[in-house]
């Protein structure tokens, strides 16, 4: 940790320093924690994003006002789930043919389809960062400001993709939660815990420095009697 000690704590743009493959400067407790928390939150906002199953929606029949039957579907941000006796295109989903995104996509759609995009990349970039933690020392800034931020914007973004819920395909007719709205709810609680986990890293640099600046002291000062 001592690469790590000279480094201001407040400064906004972070610094890092090599320590050596496997070395965990911050800390193998909290790093590995942090990285499989990330992963599982990068695991989930994919299956948010590919999901067909975002939500489930019943056409309803605008004379009689009752549900078709038969028609009930899965959707998505990609696609909608294939017809039955049809070909899919991944899964048990086929994209969107042009028709039916130009009556689907508002801007209701839009929009929670480019938060749960966001929500992706976001949680992705802080990923990549908890990985190299395994071997680079990174100063107090990176947890403390960019890394914890980036958390909870991801869990805001991830929230706002419910904002298709909203569109009005959807309030035309019987629209409800499917398992992809599920894997979002997921995603959004582990934002949260990385948020939490990246704040312990930088708990533990400081600890850490405090420890290794007395050991230094006292080996001075010993050297010095």
């Amino acid at each position: 940790m001592k690469c790590c000690r000279d480094y201001c704590r407040g400064c906004l743009v972070p610094t890092c320093n090599f320590q050596g493959c496997c070395s965990f400067p911050h800390g193998i407790c909290y790093t590995i924690m942090g990285i499989l928390l990330a992963f599982g939150g990068v695991v989930m906002n994919m299956y948010v994003v590919l999901s067909c199953f975002f939500q489930r929606i019943a056409l309803i029949n605008p004379v009689t006002g009752e549900p078709i039957p038969g028609s009930e579907r899965g959707y998505g941000f990609l696609g909608r789930e294939v017809d039955y006796g049809l070909q899919p295109d991944y899964q048990q989903c086929i994209y969107y043919p042009a028709e039916e995104e130009a009556e689907i996509f508002d801007s209701w759609v839009k929009a929670g389809k480019a938060f749960a995009y966001m929500s992706g990349i976001l949680g992705l970039v802080c990923f990549c960062v908890l990985l190299l933690s395994c071997c680079v020392a990174f100063s107090p800034s990176m947890y403390e400001r960019w890394l914890f931020w980036f958390y909870i914007f991801a869990s805001l973004c991830i929230a706002f993709s419910f904002l298709m819920f909203g569109s009005e395909f959807c309030s035309e007719n019987n629209c409800k939660v499917a398992q992809g709205g599920g894997w979002a709810i997921s995603t959004f609680f582990f934002w949260l815990c990385c948020a939490n986990t990246v704040k312990s890293i930088d708990k533990f640099y400081l600890l850490t420095s405090v420890f290794v600046e007395y050991d230094e002291r006292v080996e001075v000062g010993g050297k010095a009697s």
